[in-house]
């Protein structure tokens, strides 16, 4: 704590140093400290879309595809009716021996 100021500096401060010195360094030591919050509250918003993202493909995406492979399956003979989903893509597949889509 600076006895002239009563306030606390930055860890590492030297009395009597250069000025412009200590700014830049208490400069980059705020920006670094902002773009790591930046970066933390940015994974927070990407998983939280992740989460979002999985919850509606689980409730409305997999039954819909679900419901469309029943109705298929009856009426395509001798095709195979796939479906699936991840955290990058759905899929429904119909695959025969002559023709794949």
């Amino acid at each position: 704590m600076s006895e002239k100021t009563n306030c606390l500096g930055l860890k590492g401060f030297v009395p009597g140093s250069s000025k412009t010195y200590e700014f830049a360094r208490f400069e980059r030591l705020y920006n670094e400290a902002q773009r790591r919050k930046i970066a933390i509250e940015k994974e927070k918003l990407q998983q939280e879309f992740k989460q979002t993202f999985m919850k509606k493909l689980k409730n409305v995406i997999t039954p819909t595809f679900y419901q469309m492979q029943k109705l298929y399956e009856e009426k395509l003979f001798e095709t195979q009716i796939n479906q699936y989903s991840n955290e990058t893509q759905s899929v429904f597949e119909l695959k025969n021996d002559d023709f794949i889509s």
